[in-house]
């Protein structure tokens, strides 16, 4: 057995995990992860990804109680569609974009906002904009590109209106778009992508739940134009169950919101809504 130390990346509490050599043998390029229960060391839940060299390469939080709804029917994409790995290889993707790097970069897109992602490792440029092109085929618009440090240091005025990443730092955080704590759904969906350890089983998992933000906000939208009148949340959801066979699950206010924020910012429909925290959506 192998002891590393981790950090809770809530509360920051320190405490050593044991993780069998077996596990680690398995880990040639990707990222091992360990599920660290609550009350190991601290209050919290969370997973930690570990590297072949025993290196702790990203957490992710798991006690938040957010769960991403079904369709009955969703759209699916044969695996031999993936790109192939010389074209997309995602354990470079995974261990180089930390989860709360793609969750800045998800809702980013969603609210169609310029992003720059700041790395000077140029092996990673086809790899990354690969990724960006085949979860998002078919669904949102998006405007990436990856400068280096540099590029970005002599081009401020013209990178003012672009959302701009470096590593878990949020450089340019245009019109305050993106508030760190208010990111579950796109956590959640994350962690649905990086628990499959199949390559193409989890491009397509998380191409899916893209997809599915995408029907779903774009049909409020056409929905919200047909109705001219105030729309109760009520009124939004019954519509999504009926022609979606949407299934609501936990916390669904958490997703309902977020469709109402791509609704507006993507898709540029404005809608007037009776509440948007009514009391129907508080008992999910």
């Amino acid at each position: 057995m192998s002891r590393i130390q981790v950090s809770c990346p809530s509360c920051g509490n320190k405490g050593d995990i044991e993780v069998a050599e077996e596990a680690l043998a398995n880990v040639t390029r990707g990222l091992l992860a360990v599920n660290i229960a609550k009350d190991s060391f601290c209050t919290h839940a969370f997973i930690a990804y570990i590297d072949k060299n025993l290196k702790v390469r990203d957490y992710f939080m798991t006690d938040f109680q957010v769960e991403v709804p079904e369709l009955e029917t969703v759209n699916k994409i044969e695996g031999s569609q993936t790109p192939e790995q010389d074209k997309l290889d995602l354990d470079l993707i995974k261990i180089n974009i930390p989860s709360k790097l793609l969750s800045f970069i998800l809702r980013s897109i969603f609210i169609k906002k310029k992003v720059k992602i700041l790395s000077d490792d140029s092996f990673l440029i086809s790899h990354i904009l690969n990724f960006f092109k085949f979860i998002t085929q078919d669904t949102f618009n998006y405007d990436i590109a990856i400068i280096s440090t540099e590029e970005c240091e002599n081009n401020k005025d013209e990178y003012s209106d672009c959302m701009i990443f470096n590593n878990l730092e949020i450089i340019n955080n245009v019109d305050d778009s993106i508030n760190p704590k208010d990111l579950a759904v796109e956590q959640q969906i994350i962690y649905k992508f990086l628990k499959e350890s199949e390559p193409s089983i989890a491009l397509i998992v998380l191409k899916n739940e893209i997809l599915k933000l995408y029907n779903l906000s774009k049909s409020i939208g056409e929905f919200a134009q047909e109705h001219k009148e105030k729309l109760s949340e009520k009124k939004i959801t019954d519509f999504l169950i009926k022609n979606h066979g949407l299934k609501i699950q936990k916390k669904f206010k958490n997703y309902f919101n977020l469709l109402l924020e791509i609704v507006t910012a993507y898709f540029e429909v404005e809608i007037a809504t009776a509440s948007r925290v009514a009391n129907f959506l508080e008992e999910f």
